[in-house]
């Protein structure tokens, strides 16, 4: 993410059922900088976003970016947290 601006990201009252799948939508409206996540946390917990395509996706300015997060929480009480972007200009 060179040359971007950087939020972090932190969800709370996720619910923790075994097994749910919970999906959070972040809609971007992108200026001259464009901005993306520097971290990701579930109720303060970091927890590390997995890619589509297994690499951090790239930020573009002067568009809007949908950014798409599936929480899943795991058998062992730990999250999966899958991560899309799709940009439109």
């Amino acid at each position: 993410m060179d040359s971007v601006g950087q939020f972090a990201i932190n969800f709370t009252n996720v619910p923790t059922t075994i097994n749910r799948t919970t999906v959070v939508t972040l809609i971007l409206q992108q200026g001259t900088t464009p901005y993306g996540p520097s971290s990701f946390s579930i109720a303060g917990a970091a927890q590390t976003i997995k890619w589509i395509g297994g690499a951090t996706p790239t930020f573009g300015s002067n568009r809007y970016e949908i950014l798409s997060f599936t929480l899943i929480r795991l058998a062992d009480a730990s999250w999966a947290v899958l991560g899309s972007l799709s940009s439109y200009s």
